[in-house]
């Protein structure tokens, strides 16, 4: 199965309430709460440094920690997380001066991937981790594009190599024979689902036309749902679903909701969705997952 992401931005215009949804704020020892809204709170703390945290309202589960330097929250410096609704971990690290730095983990839904950062640009080995700890993808970068040699495991088997030069892919060696079914969601489909009328188009203005036509369906048919307008609650959610050989929509999954209404409106857009022309690999129909933030921003 295949990853393919998409983003699409809505600004849903609302005027904020006065009313606000009850958070308990979990302050650090020592912080002073300077802010509150509908999903966040905006804490000052003893090392002068500031927090924003967002909250899934419902159940008062963290999503966001993010640390700024100033009170205009204008530049990240220190540690940044982020969690799902159901509170498992989606990426965590370090910014320094506004830029990613260190170490940083990410959540790929069967695993880990966990790579470096030097001034915001990846450096250095990266590693995909399956569910159990293996290893199934290696890859090394050099200010931010991949460099040197990228390897595929089964288990610990090598199935494929890719060497890299800043970024272009200068030669690859199939060491085992490659099955489309592999488990590595990181390898690019060949021919990439569409959706709408695309089809008498060249590759690149195919997958353009697909995107808007995906874009304008959602515009038209998103209902921003009255208590996160009212609440003030923005942010962006985040979908996975899967499209099946024959355009279908399966396993859908609200990784990312917001609030319960917004979780509910998304899952809505999504199984009301028309039937998408599937992916291909080596001429076959595939099975390709797709994950879908939709920033929601009120205006």
């Amino acid at each position: 199965m295949r990853i393919y992401h998409l983003l699409l931005c809505l600004c849903v215009g609302t005027h904020l309430s006065a009313q606000k949804v009850k958070i308990r704020s979990l302050i650090e020892p020592g912080s002073k709460l300077l802010d509150k809204t509908g999903n966040s709170t905006l804490e000052k703390t003893t090392a002068h440094t500031y927090i924003r945290k967002i909250y899934f309202p419902e159940t008062v589960q963290k999503t966001h920690h993010v640390t700024y330097r100033d009170r205009e929250c204008s530049v990240r410096e220190g540690y940044y997380a982020e969690w799902w609704d159901d509170g498992q971990l989606h990426c965590e690290g370090q910014y320094l001066n506004g830029l990613q730095q260190g170490p940083w983990v990410f959540d790929r839904g069967k695993g880990l991937r966990r790579g470096n950062f030097e001034r915001g640009k990846e450096e250095g080995r990266c590693l995909y981790l399956a569910s159990l700890g293996q290893v199934e993808i290696e890859r090394y970068y050099q200010a931010g594009q991949l460099h040197g040699a990228s390897k595929y495991y089964s288990g610990d088997t090598l199935l494929r190599e890719e060497l890299y030069l800043n970024g272009e892919l200068a030669k690859v060696a199939s060491v085992k024979p490659y099955v489309v079914t592999t488990d590595s969601s990181e390898l690019v489909v060949e021919q990439l689902p569409l959706f709408g009328d695309c089809t008498d188009l060249s590759s690149e203005k195919r997958r353009r036309c697909s995107y808007r036509q995906l874009l304008r369906y959602i515009y038209r048919s998103i209902k921003n749902p009255p208590d996160a307008r009212n609440n003030g609650i923005q942010g962006m959610a985040f979908l996975s679903f899967v499209l099946n050989k024959k355009g279908g929509i399966e396993d859908i999954v609200v990784k990312r909701g917001l609030c319960e209404s917004i979780r509910e409106e998304c899952l809505r857009i999504v199984r009301e969705m028309p039937a998408w022309e599937p992916g291909y690999q080596n001429g076959e129909p595939v099975r390709v997952h797709f994950r879908l933030p939709i920033k929601f921003k009120l205006e």
